[in-house]
């Protein structure tokens, strides 16, 4: 065993090269009167003189002196308070410390005697796992050192862990069923134990025999100390188990006295090598024997310790680092027995032992460390895919120090990538400036915040909108708002998207219903018609009539006509209009009207023509009617837009080829596909128009005339849309107005008209059954059908249709029917009709086009369709066509708007 003179010595040597900082400083001013090597190496000092003579705030333990009084009362007050500080190293690395503090006099002056240890790597796995109480729990259930935890004075067991449980033999069911006593082999000990915790409320490393349930005993070292805790007081208890400790005593009890007891039974795996060359190893350890694989004999038989360094040349730096500052630290790699690389951190100092100088050195293995990091970074390489696949971020924000520090999405969010950390103000900055007043009131007040804001990414990035929730409490005395943001850009984007897409649906809808109300009213509009230009064109057929009574029937029909134009723009609007299409001139159409176009323009303006004259190039199919009247609106819009003394009005034609780039250019992409076209195209100098104006001018009923305008240009593009073309206007304010008509040129020749249509004068003879619910209708195909020589039936709708027809089925040679009736409809009534006699013919009459009217009728062998309104000689012609037999191409298709009354 160890002289006193030994011990002491040691005590002196293990004080001065302990690895805790210990440092004595007076209670009244703080001032440092000792430190010991590790304390100068923990306030960067190299000489004694540059740490004793100055205080603790001088040297930055507290921020200021209020702090450190704080903690000399806490101190004074409870004698076993051992708190974790935290400061920042040379390197500008945050640190923590546990400190160790006792009071004394000397002289009649307080000092104050603190030990503390490094304690960062501890502290940072506490911050990583704060918060998390199942890892506590499973930290303390599955640590190697046995936990006990029972009340005091009582005694009562509260807790302990597995180690524990298996160390006593005491299941952990039977917790609060055992005194703490009961444990203990000798009464005297516990007693001993429970005076100590009186005194000093700590036990540090007493040997102790405790009890297994099964009798034997157990030596173990026991480390108590007793905590009060939301004022209730508790003992916890470390059992260190000895058996294994006793074992490796009894084995080394022959051995020579070089190493305390204290050296052998460590935990940290050690050695001793000789202070001088050859440097060889003189003794181990058994925790060093452990990790490295070696026998103590086999690493002694080694000599030089440096074989184990995976790069002898650090060892070398490490050597002299230690000669020449006295003690080291650093991060080594050693190769264990079995060739595994093993990642350590080395520690050496000098230690005299009986008169010779030996070189302690201790070893912590880092693998555990380096897997816990990288663990821990992998971990937050998940979290940060996670958040940015989510478009989430988090951060922390310190008002009163205003640090803001967020993760790498949050940051990339905020525009600030490259940063992890920024000034508070900078990214409140990014805030959008008409939300910043409802963020700031949001946060006013410590507690939960909820809201979505936008921002302007310091980037330069465009607008974001953003979900941010979060609270906001006070952490050590500080203001600390944690909060969480998603980026919801998309979100809202595609909220507008669909409220846009909405609004386009409702505004389709509206149309829709519009063009039903108009094609209802072109339908009941050509009935009414189809009875007045009827009389009024039979009336002209009668001889002998005053010129002065025919020049008025003339007049019913033209008007008759000119209405029925009228009822052709609510069908082109409805979708509903009837197209006869043939192979015209664009050229030829415009000069036929060129007189009429004259005399429509306002006195004020000029019209002017450009008219191509390649007439095979400008052959279109159209309905020559319908382009008519887009022409004649067109020129009518652009007089009306000349409102100076002299106004100009252009109408050219001409043809060009339009490929996918220039469709592109004029915005018609999409709209009519690339080739050849044959152009209309209007142009005025007159006020021109904004842009609110051109969005709107195809809208029904919108004109910026009087009120009663507006159907025209809605008309005109149905028109054109119906010829498969596009319509584009430019305009400017102040700069007049264009509008450019494209149609699709074709490649047929314009065929040459006949002079007149023949005239039908045949009798015929049958029986026709008439089925319509307008009674004008109805007398007028009667007084038509009869002169020519046909029996009539007739009947006001469907049902009665029905019944005549299988009144008269057996006489009855054709029939027409109305396709809009009440109650029993046009369709209804030719299925019925035809269950009664399967080979009647019947011809369809409709005010809506032949294919609108007949589509329903498809494969149900109608005879013929007869538009409404008719002439005389078209319904004669198509009962002659149907009964008789006489071919349909002997005749043009003739319609309402195509023919002329001769």
């Amino acid at each position: 065993m160890f002289s006193d003179d030994l011990k002491q010595e040691f005590l002196e040597n293990a004080f001065a090269m302990s690895a805790f900082a210990i440092a004595i400083t007076r209670v009244s001013d703080g001032v440092f009167v000792f430190a010991n090597q590790s304390a100068l190496d923990l306030f960067g000092a190299k000489d004694p003189g540059e740490v004793e003579g100055k205080t603790s705030i001088e040297l930055g333990i507290w921020k200021n002196e209020a702090r450190r009084l704080a903690f000399v009362a806490s101190a004074r007050a409870a004698d076993d308070y051992t708190p974790t500080y935290n400061f920042t190293d040379r390197a500008g690395r945050k640190r923590a410390r546990f400190l160790f503090c006792r009071f004394f006099e000397v002289d009649g002056v307080e000092y104050a005697l603190g030990a503390s240890v490094d304690v960062t790597s501890m502290w940072e796995a506490e911050r990583a796992l704060a918060g998390s109480e199942a890892k506590f729990s499973t930290l303390l259930t599955q640590s190697p050192t046995a936990v006990l935890i029972t009340t005091w004075p009582a005694a009562e067991v509260l807790e302990l862990n597995d180690a524990c449980s298996q160390l006593l033999g005491i299941e952990r069911d039977s917790i609060g069923q055992r005194p703490d006593g009961s444990f203990f082999a000798d009464s005297e000990q516990f007693a001993e134990i429970s005076r100590c915790l009186s005194d000093e409320r700590v036990v540090n490393g007493l040997p102790v025999n405790l009890l297994h349930v099964d009798g034997h005993e157990v030596a173990t070292l026991l480390f108590c100390r007793r905590l009060t805790m939301n004022g209730e007081q508790y003992v916890v208890t470390q059992i260190v188990d000895l058996s294994e400790l006793q074992r490796v005593e009894r084995e080394l009890a022959a051995s020579e006295d070089k190493f305390t007891q204290l050296f052998y039974a460590s935990q940290i795996p050690s050695a001793l090598i000789q202070a001088g060359p050859p440097r060889a190893i003189a003794e181990v350890n058994r925790a060093l024997e452990e990790l490295l694989g070696y026998q103590a004999a086999e690493l002694i038989e080694l000599g030089d310790f440096s074989t184990l360094w995976v790069e002898p040349e650090r060892r070398k730096e490490f050597i002299t680092l230690l000669v020449d500052e006295g003690q080291v630290e650093t991060t080594a790699d050693l190769r264990s027995k079995q060739g595994e690389v093993l990642p350590l951190e080395v520690s050496a100092s000098f230690v005299d032992l009986r008169g010779e100088q030996f070189v302690l050195i201790t070893h912590v293995n880092l693998r555990e460390k380096r897997l816990f990091e990288q663990e821990l970074m992998r971990a937050n390489g998940h979290m940060e895919q996670a958040q940015a696949l989510a478009r989430i971020g988090d951060y922390v924000w310190n008002l009163d120090s205003d640090v803001f520090e967020g993760s790498n999405e949050c940051m990339r969010l905020l525009g600030f990538s490259n940063d992890r950390v920024v000034e508070g103000v900078k990214a409140q900055a990014t805030l959008h400036e008409d939300d910043r007043e409802m963020v700031m009131i949001a946060t006013e007040h410590s507690g939960d915040f909820d809201f979505e804001c936008r921002i302007n990414p310091a980037d330069g990035a465009p607008i974001r909108h953003l979900h941010a929730w979060g609270t906001i409490k006070r952490e050590e005395g500080e203001r600390i708002v944690r909060g969480v943001f998603q980026d919801i850009t998309v979100h809202k984007e595609a909220e507008r998207e669909k409220a846009r897409i909405a609004a386009q649906m409702q505004e389709s809808q509206r149309l829709e219903s519009l063009g039903i109300l108009a094609g209802g009213i072109a339908h009941d509009f050509n009935n009414l018609l189809a009875g007045i230009l009827g009389n009024a064109d039979l009336a002209l057929t009668e001889s002998g009539l005053p010129s002065m009574v025919e020049d008025r029937l003339h007049d019913v029909v033209t008007a008759s006509k000119r209405a029925a134009d009228l009822t052709r723009q609510l069908l082109a609007y409805s979708g509903k209009g009837r197209f006869v299409i043939e192979t015209a001139n664009l050229t030829d159409l415009v000069e036929e009207m060129a007189s009429l176009l004259e005399i429509s323009i306002a006195k004020n303006c000029v019209l002017e023509f450009h008219l191509e004259r390649d007439l095979p190039a400008m052959a279109i199919e159209v309905d020559s009617t319908q382009i008519r009247q887009v022409i004649m609106n067109l020129i009518l819009n652009a007089s009306e837009a000349v409102e100076h003394a002299r106004g100009v009005v252009r109408l050219s034609t001409g043809v060009q080829s339009c490929d996918a780039d220039y469709l592109d250019d004029i915005g018609l992409a999409g709209e009519i596909d690339p080739g050849e076209y044959v152009f209309l195209e209007v142009s005025d100098n007159g006020i021109g128009m904004d842009a609110e104006t051109q969005a709107r001018i195809f809208e029904p009923f919108f004109t910026t005339k009087f009120t009663g305008r507006g159907l025209g240009m809605s008309a005109v593009q149905g028109i054109i849309k119906g010829h498969f073309g596009a319509l584009r206007v430019c305009s400017k304010l102040g700069k007049g107005t264009t509008f450019k008509v494209l149609l699709p040129a074709s490649k047929s020749t314009v065929p040459m008209l006949p002079e007149e249509v023949r005239k039908v004068t045949r009798t015929g003879s049958g029986c026709v059954l008439v089925v319509d619910d307008e009674q004008t209708v109805r007398d007028l195909i009667q007084r038509i059908l009869q002169v020519q020589g046909y029996e009539v039936l007739l009947a006001k709708d469907g049902l009665e249709g029905i019944g005549t027809f299988a009144a008269n089925a057996a006489k009855i040679d054709l029939v027409l029917l109305d396709l809009t009736m009440p109650d029993v409809d046009g369709d209804e009534t030719f299925r019925r009709i035809l269950q009664i006699k399967s080979d009647v013919k019947v011809v369809l009459m409709s005010g809506y086009n032949e294919q609108d009217a007949t589509q329903r009728f498809v494969g149900k062998s109608l005879a013929g369709f007869l538009a409404k309104p008719f002439l005389v000689d078209d319904l004669r012609r198509k009962v002659e066509e149907v009964l008789v037999g006489v071919a349909k191409a002997e005749f043009s298709e003739i319609t309402m708007a195509g023919c002329h009354h001769k």
